[in-house]
């Protein structure tokens, strides 16, 4: 059970590694996302109440991305730490579609990553 402190926002950080990724970029591991996220929480008073790591192949699709949009009421964070946009959808389409969701429910999406 996470303790709420006295901060701006408790947010959820959520990290994604494809095991059999074939993009020209390498992708950065989860503990260089993680590391990112939390640099970042540190830097703007963010609470961070849990975290989602994902190490999968492509084909399994995301079930901790769907378990923690899942348990966003018990858990209660209103935003979302991830290192580059891409980890919540591949194509800006999915993006969108994501990202009104959120919006929807009231939580927030950041990206940790200036260069992405």
């Amino acid at each position: 059970m996470a303790y709420f402190l006295d901060c701006a926002m408790h947010v959820v950080a959520y990290t994604y590694y494809t095991k059999n990724w074939k993009g020209k970029d390498a992708q950065p591991s989860t503990y260089e996302q993680l590391t990112s996220c939390r640099e970042f929480a540190g830097r703007n008073d963010y609470f961070i109440v849990r975290e989602y790591t994902e190490e999968i192949y492509s084909y399994q699709g995301r079930p901790l991305y769907y378990q923690m949009l899942g348990e966003r009421i018990n858990t209660r964070f209103s935003g979302i730490l991830v290192y580059s946009s891409d980890i919540i959808s591949k194509s800006s389409i999915g993006f969108t579609f994501h990202k009104a969701d959120l919006k929807e429910w009231g939580i927030s999406l950041f990206t940790t990553n200036n260069n992405k």
